[in-house]
């Protein structure tokens, strides 16, 4: 099934305000959610989908 996103960001803070205003569903870090979860402000849903682990690279001057 093809989905069209109505937001795209690499702002995971926008990204979490966005889901917790009505906007729809969306895949950010626990980390962020788990304060608006924990105020009612979120609840989970599709927890048993799991993404993919994805590798990352930092550079360190």
């Amino acid at each position: 099934m093809a989905v069209k996103p109505v937001l795209r960001s690499d702002n995971s803070h926008l990204i979490c305000e966005a889901i917790a205003s009505g906007m729809g569903i969306g895949l950010v870090h626990d980390v962020l959610l788990e304060p608006m979860i924990a105020a009612g402000r979120l609840e989970r849903v599709l927890s048993d989908w799991h993404h993919e682990p994805q590798a990352i690279q930092a550079v360190y001057p």
